[in-house]
């Protein structure tokens, strides 16, 4: 999944790999915060991770970094699933 995630980060979201890879690597820092489940909304995610103590001491960069890499996942994984 991971292979696919990334490329559907280069193809679709027009990312040069580093920054895929980047992504990439934020999911799973993310998901050592709070695992990530699908069967949660993203929003879920989210809050759930704002609230986690690690993340509030993030800067806001990060944060938003992070965020916007649980979105992009879940993006990926709502367009496979419909496929």
């Amino acid at each position: 999944m991971d292979e696919q995630f990334k490329s559907w980060l280069i193809e679709n979201k027009q990312l040069n790999p580093r920054s895929a890879s980047d992504v990439l690597c934020r999911i799973k820092r993310v998901n050592l915060l709070i695992p990530i489940s699908l069967d949660m909304p993203n929003h879920k995610i989210l809050y759930d991770l704002s609230c986690h103590h690690e993340f509030i001491n993030f800067t806001t960069s990060v944060k938003s970094q992070l965020k916007r890499s649980v979105n992009l996942y879940y993006e990926f994984v709502s367009l496979k699933h419909n496929i």
